[in-house]
């Protein structure tokens, strides 16, 4: 019979499962983290993790997660019943290992309301607000990339300040609430994929911040830091069926675990206003400016994954999109594919070069380094090169591959 994850049966995991190397009971509040997804669970929580298991005075960054969605009550209380601990499964190339992962000390629900989460940033041992809340928890308008006074969420926020829906929203208040009661501010710290993430929170919160109060906004502007910061961990969304093979392969209900791929980065903008982990000890980069960080990630790593992807449009879609069209056009289908996929990747390749000219005029205003230009140029001409390729075998291939299997086809019938 599968026994249940919970600090009680720790010592009675099997060998294959890494339990905490401390006592997760010892773990105090130091931290509130808005939007306790999977990622966060699989990077912010695990570095935290291991720098618990090098550091006794480490404990006291124990994180608080706050689900600030309606389906985040789920989280809360798969994770409640199990004293916050789950289990974190890292794969690569067919190998994996499985930790339960004991940094977080509490789960707050806040999709309904969002005083408990209020609640647990009052208290002045919390110094870094956190949070993963995806681009649309920013609630910026598509194109003035500001926040938006007529969304939804700041528009019940400015009406109910005291009880914040956004999680822009949650931060104001809470900076209200300290400088109210004269306590320290705290670090707002965003680990979203957003390209100057921290200039952008910053930016929202004393928007929002000054519709509601001129000051608070300089209050907040004065006391408290937004650094900026660059995420990378690979972390699907846990299915039911994972969750069921996890069972049955480590003999142990976890209700949630996560599963990732083993690398990981953090690039942290070294701007707190109360102190920190020492990330850095267990792999974290705290570093004076994030962005060439942020440009090689979204310029060389992107460019990599779009000379994949053109080499496996162009050589696999036209085949793909011929039987489509052979369904309803048979006669047109080869050259109709031809047509659409060429079409396809002349864009794409417009598209790398406009990318190109873009990194060059940064490039020559300073930035970057030779090294960074040289790789980008590679990888730009791969792209060049695969999308040229795709495109002249999605106008050939098709019909000369049906033309040789009708050839082998007709000299094997007879005989």
């Amino acid at each position: 019979m599968p026994r249940d994850l919970s600090r009680e049966t720790l010592a009675a995991l099997p060998a294959t499962i890494a339990r905490p190397r401390f006592d997760p009971a010892s773990v105090s509040r130091g931290i509130v983290h808005l939007g306790f997804g999977g990622f966060h669970r699989a990077h912010m929580a695990r570095y935290t993790h291991d720098l618990m298991e090098r550091r006794v005075d480490a404990a006291k960054w124990g994180i608080v997660g706050v689900g600030t969605l309606l389906a985040d009550v789920r989280v809360r209380d798969a994770l409640a019943a199990q004293d916050a601990l789950y289990t974190l499964v890292e794969r690569q190339d067919g190998d994996e290992t499985a930790t339960v992962i004991g940094s977080v000390c509490e789960v707050i629900f806040a999709g309904e309301s969002s005083q408990a989460a209020l609640g647990a940033i009052d208290d002045p041992a919390i110094r870094i607000v956190s949070l993963t809340v995806t681009e649309n928890g920013y609630c910026r308008n598509a194109a003035t990339r500001t926040l938006d006074r007529e969304h939804p969420s700041i528009v019940h926020d400015l009406a109910h300040p005291d009880r914040p829906r956004s999680a822009v929203g949650i931060l104001v208040e809470a900076y209200r609430r300290r400088m109210a009661a004269r306590a320290p501010a705290f670090t707002a710290l965003t680990c979203d994929n957003i390209q100057h993430n921290g200039v952008v929170l910053r930016d929202a919160v004393l928007a929002l911040a000054g519709w509601r109060d001129h000051a608070l906004a300089e209050w907040i502007a004065a006391n408290a830091s937004f650094p900026s910061t660059m995420v990378d961990r690979i972390t699907p969304v846990t299915t039911p069926a994972q969750i069921k093979d996890f069972t049955a392969r480590f003999d142990l209900v976890d209700r949630w675990p996560i599963f990732c791929e083993r690398f990981r980065q953090w690039v942290i903008e070294d701007s707190f206003v109360a102190g920190r982990p020492a990330w850095e000890e267990v792999g974290a980069q705290f570093v004076a400016d994030v962005a060439p960080y942020e440009f090689m990630k979204l310029r060389l790593l992107n460019a990599s994954h779009l000379a994949i992807a053109g080499l496996g449009f162009g050589t696999v879609m036209p085949s793909v999109i011929k039987a489509v069209i052979g369904g309803v056009a048979p006669k047109h289908a080869g050259l109709a594919s031809g047509i659409v996929i060429s079409t396809f990747q002349i864009a794409s390749a417009l598209g790398v070069a406009v990318m190109g000219g873009v990194f060059y005029t940064e490039l020559g205003a300073g930035r970057g380094a030779a090294a960074f230009g040289h790789a980008f140029a590679v990888a730009l001409g791969c792209n060049v090169v695969l999308l040229v390729v795709g495109g002249v075998l999605s106008l050939f291939l098709p019909d000369q591959r049906h033309a040789l299997a009708k050839a082998t086809s007709t000299k094997a019938s007879r005989g």
